[in-house]
């Protein structure tokens, strides 16, 4: 047995203990994401007791398209320079190891302005805070992610492997809705946001550094008798993925969704303390609400993939998602058979199986298109893809940000004026059904048990 295999066979037998220390990093990675992503809009642009917000809803906007723009950036380049490192521990771990303190600093930085509110200084300080947070960002779970491949070789073991990692977010996710928003309520714990943002940081270090110290990586260099790869750009690479049509497909329908629904998960806390009529704290009952719809929903999308396929599958799922976002519109603006606490309750768990599915399946059918890309070229090459996919879902991130700034500014999010946020649902739906009807394109075989081999 050669060295190559030993280690692949020594990488793919993970047990249980080891995919944990691996799973411990999504959850300490996405810790200070999802919580960035739940309250950083709500922090700064919040005007209850005070005299003004930090920083007023347009200009935040703009900021956070900044942010995303660098997060966006950040991928191929993070993806390029961790697979030229070479060092005593790895390629990915340095990344880790390094990246984590920093992008835990940079994300309690952005919960302690130093600058009054309104000020010029403030709002610079927080663009340049929130490109650091999102580079640091990447910096770790590029990488990070990069070694699961490496961890889990055989489909079975990347099943397990991925499932966990979809409860360790869905925890996450969790302690962001209640946990966070128990600590920053008034009502609550009422520790504050940057007493909330130290505890957080602190778990996220943590737990990422279990996955840093914890893992082994199992790369082995290429021998120097081996032929030098082909050499070609990183732009040149990605521009080929534009020439496999499923994946031209694909991808702009998933841009399309993602340019709506964005919008809607950062505007969490708005609709349940605008729309429902609750405080900060009852975001965490929204997210426990909807964590049993997806666990069920999860059963269901693989009962239904056997039947189906997970094309056909994934297409309902985004008619569907259409189809009900729009409700969002009616709560709080016209008189429903219930409250509008329940109402709201009512619609997120409908929800829970479209974006259940939207969660499932992308992935799959993304490895079916890079499956389709080596009978094309002859050449693996799912790191083009999926670098590419997170640059434009990236970019699509950014841009729903700004499209929430603008229904915000100009249609009003205040408890008295809450047009702007119900519209979120119907520009989501739009979006939505655009990337649906792009998708009715997509060009590969739906049969079910057709699915690229793992």
């Amino acid at each position: 047995m050669t060295a190559t295999d030993s280690g692949k066979k020594e990488a793919g037998g993970s047990s249980a203990l080891k995919s944990l220390v691996y799973v411990s990093g999504q959850f300490g990675g996405n810790l200070p994401n999802l919580i960035f992503s739940g309250w950083v809009l709500y922090f700064y642009t919040n005007d209850e007791g005070r005299a003004q917000p930090l920083i007023s809803m347009y200009i935040m906007g703009a900021a956070l398209i900044c942010g995303r723009i660098v997060d966006a950036l950040a991928d191929p380049l993070i993806g390029f320079w961790s697979d030229k490192t070479h060092t005593r521990i790895g390629r990915r771990r340095p990344f880790i190891l390094i990246g984590a303190p920093l992008m835990v600093g940079s994300f309690i930085l952005l919960f302690r302005p130093m600058f009054p509110a309104g000020s010029a200084a403030l709002v610079v300080s927080t663009i340049v805070i929130m490109g650091l947070f999102w580079f640091f960002f990447t910096a770790v779970m590029g990488p990070y992610l990069s070694l699961m491949p490496e961890l889990a070789e055989t489909s079975k073991q990347r099943v397990g492997m991925t499932t966990y990692m979809a409860v360790a977010f869905l925890i996450a996710n969790a302690y962001q809705g209640f946990i966070a928003a128990r600590m920053v309520d008034a009502h609550g714990w009422n520790l504050g946001y940057f007493n909330m943002a130290l505890i957080s940081g602190a778990l996220s270090i943590v737990f990422l550094y279990v996955t840093g110290l914890g893992v082994r990586e199992k790369y082995v260099a290429p021998a120097k008798t081996e032929a030098p790869e082909e050499k070609y750009s990183m732009f040149q690479a990605f521009a080929w993925t534009f020439k496999n049509k499923a994946f031209v497909v694909y991808i702009f329908s998933s841009v399309m969704q993602y340019l709506g629904f964005a919008s809607l998960t950062a505007s969490i806390p708005y609709i349940v303390t605008r729309l429902m009529g609750k405080t900060e704290s009852f975001v965490g009952v929204v997210y426990a609400v909807s964590i049993p719809g997806f666990v069920i929903s999860f059963f269901i999308i693989n009962i239904l993939t056997k039947k189906l396929g997970k094309v056909t599958l994934y297409k309902y799922c985004m008619l569907m998602l259409a189809c009900v976002l729009p409700a969002l519109f009616l709560i709080g603006r016209v008189d429903l058979p219930v409250s509008p606490t329940n109402a709201g309750l009512i619609l997120i768990a409908i929800l829970s199986f479209p974006i259940a599915g939207n969660m499932v399946l992308p992935m799959a059918i993304l490895a079916d298109v890079a499956d389709y890309d080596e009978k094309l070229t002859g050449h693996r090459r799912e790191a083009m893809y999926f670098g590419m996919q997170g640059f434009l879902q990236k970019a699509a991130t950014a841009m729903s940000q700004g499209i929430q700034a603008l229904l915000f500014g100009y249609f009003g999010y205040s408890a008295g004026n809450t047009l702007g946020i119900n519209l979120l649902g119907p520009v989501a739906g739009f979006f939505g059904f655009l990337g649906f009807l792009v998708f009715l394109k997509y060009p590969l075989s739906d049969r079910p048990g057709a699915e690229a081999k793992g």
